[in-house]
C-alpha cells in the first residue's frame, strides 16, 4: 500500500505560493485568507499557511495529522524527535453513538477505486463513515470541490485500512505517547466524534482537549489555524 503524505509548509506570501501551484496545474482542496491546501497527487497533499507576527520555532518536528490519526500516534511513540502532536477529531468508535461499519469496509472502498468508480467510493464513505444523508451527498456532488474529493478517493480506503475493523480505540498505543498532545473537536460535530476526542485525550498522558464552538468536522481554517499556531509553533 502506498504511503499517504501530508506536508505543512509555512509561507510569507500566500498569493505568490498559490500562483506557483496554480501555474503547475495543481488543484486546491480548500482555501482561506491565511491557508490553502494543494493536492499534488492522490497520495500527497501540501497545506500552505501564512505565519503572522513573531513566533518561536525550534525546527523540531511537530505533527499535525489531517487524516488517519493512527500512523501519527505510532510515529510519536517510535520517534522521540517529534516534540508535539495535534489531533483533529480522531475517528475512533468508542460507544454506540458511532456509525457501524461493515467488516470489509476498507476492501469495498479499495475495490471501487481500483475499478475506476471513485464517485461511488466517496459516496459510500460519506454515507457509512460520516453518516451524510442522500440529500447532503447530492448537494456535495454539485459543489466545485467534488472532483477533488474523487481525485483523493483512494485516501479514504487508506484511512479505513489503517483504522482497522471497527475503528477500535488503541488504548495501549495512545498510552505510550509522551509528547505534549492537543486533541481538537468541533462543538457541532456528531456526538460520536466528540466522544472519541474525549477518549483519546483521556488515554494519552497529559493530553489537552479543546472544543471549537460552532465548528463541524470540516472545520474552517480560520478557526483551527490559530489553535495550531499557538500549540505547535508559539508554545
Amino acid at each position: 500500500m502506498a504511503t499517504k503524505l501530508f506536508v505543512n509548509l509555512p509561507v510569507k506570501d500566500l498569493g505568490r505560493s498559490s500562483a506557483f501551484f496554480t501555474e503547475l496545474g495543481l488543484p486546491f482542496f480548500g482555501q482561506a485568507e491565511d491557508m490553502a491546501s494543494v493536492i499534488i497527487s492522490e497520495h500527497t497533499q501540501v497545506a500552505t499557511a501564512v505565519i503572522r507576527g513573531r513566533t518561536r520555532c525550534s525546527g523540531k518536528p511537530r505533527t499535525w495529522p489531517r487524516s488517519s490519526r493512527r500512523p501519527a500516534a505510532r510515529a510519536a511513540v517510535r520517534n522521540p524527535a517529534i516534540t508535539r502532536l495535534a489531533l483533529w477529531e480522531p475517528p475512533y468508535h468508542v460507544d454506540d453513538t458511532a456509525p457501524r461499519l461493515p467488516h470489509d469496509f476498507a476492501a469495498e472502498l479499495d475495490g471501487l477505486v481500483s475499478a475506476g468508480r471513485r464517485a461511488e467510493a466517496v459516496e459510500l464513505f460519506l454515507a457509512r463513515a460520516a453518516e451524510a444523508s442522500p440529500e447532503d451527498i447530492a448537494g456535495m456532488r454539485g459543489q466545485p470541490f467534488w472532483p477533488t474529493m474523487e481525485a483523493s478517493a483512494r485516501s479514504l480506503a487508506y484511512e479505513a485500512f489503517v483504522m482497522g475493523p471497527g475503528n477500535a480505540l488503541p488504548v495501549g498505543l495512545l498510552a505510550g505517547i509522551t509528547q505534549p498532545t492537543l486533541v481538537l473537536n468541533g462543538g457541532d460535530s456528531p456526538a460520536w466524534m466528540r466522544h472519541a476526542g474525549e477518549a483519546v485525550a483521556g488515554a494519552i498522558p497529559g493530553a489537552v482537549r479543546r472544543v471549537l464552538e460552532g465548528q463541524v468536522h470540516y472545520v474552517a481554517p480560520e478557526a483551527i489555524v490559530p489553535e495550531l499556531l499557538e500549540f505547535l509553533i508559539t508554545a
